[in-house]
């Protein structure tokens, strides 16, 4: 996002952002002539529509993680110290309101932690429906870490978390996926970033201020609901990938890259890319 990072001081000849709402904050917060933003959609997040990474099998990966197989969980996402804090304590609450709902008494939560927020995690453990995911790297950045994070996303029924980049990715993999502005997090820029809101006025990210939100969205989920489906196609064609799902943004950069380099306009770049969607 551009509106809680430092300014862009120097103009470049081009800017290649993610989408239009990050093309207009470039042009409101960083002074940016529009016609030297480009549109490119997210590099960061092309490895979601790789289709040739399966999946590990549910007994298989529930085993490598401390999950009972048999049993349904859902996927919460730390998010950075900067953004949560210290967030056990939601999870911990959490927990237990889903051990006392009695259509919820079986769920389960594995608990991934942020990499750059991960202290004191393992005393989440409590043997019944709390599952600490001990992570050995930062970011999923490795073959292994990307198979391990699309698996835990793709047997569970939901993901939710505070603010993170992980809920994108939970997004784009097509998971229904809960925003907590839960407590201390409705009143601070875990929940009041331009970016979060952005996904939540999308109708992708669901949003709850309060666990018993929280309780009746997961049981509508748990029982086969996907209130938010079309949203989030719709936020992945405006908001990721707003050249189209079959053409990568990383290429459109590559593209667009040696375009400039070769003395090409914006203006003439950013017709090229059209002329490439087709």
């Amino acid at each position: 996002n551009l509106t809680t990072k430092g300014a862009i001081a120097i103009p470049p000849d081009m800017l290649i952002a993610w989408n239009g709402g990050h093309a207009s904050e470039a042009s409101l917060h960083h002074r940016i002539p529009s016609e030297s933003v480009l549109t490119g959609g997210s590099p960061f997040f092309d490895k979601w529509f790789d289709e040739s990474v399966e999946v590990d099998p549910r007994a298989e990966f529930c085993e490598s993680v401390g999950l009972d197989p048999n049993r349904p969980y859902v996927l919460y996402l730390g998010s950075s110290v900067n953004i949560s804090g210290d967030e056990r304590w939601l999870i911990r609450e959490l927990a237990q309101v889903f051990a006392d709902d009695s259509e919820l008494s079986e769920l389960q939560i594995l608990a991934r932690p942020h990499g750059a927020n991960m202290s004191g995690w393992e005393e989440l453990n409590n043997g019944t429906n709390l599952v600490y995911w001990h992570r050995d790297r930062v970011l999923p950045d490795t073959p292994e870490g990307f198979l391990q994070f699309k698996s835990a996303l793709d047997h569970s029924i939901c993901a939710l978390g505070v603010n993170t980049t992980a809920l994108v990715d939970a997004i784009i993999y097509g998971k229904p996926t809960i925003g907590l502005g839960i407590g201390r997090y409705s009143e601070t820029n875990a929940t009041n970033a331009v970016h979060y809101h952005h996904m939540v006025n999308s109708g992708a990210l669901m949003h709850a201020t309060d666990t018993s939100k929280v309780i009746e969205m997961v049981q509508r989920i748990q029982k086969g609901s996907d209130d938010s489906a079309a949203a989030r196609a719709s936020f992945i064609s405006e908001w990721v990938r707003p050249n189209g799902p079959d053409l990568p943004a990383g290429a459109v950069a590559g593209m667009a890259m040696e375009m400039l380099a070769d003395g090409m306009s914006v203006s003439s770049i950013k017709a090229a890319i059209k002329t490439a969607k087709k």
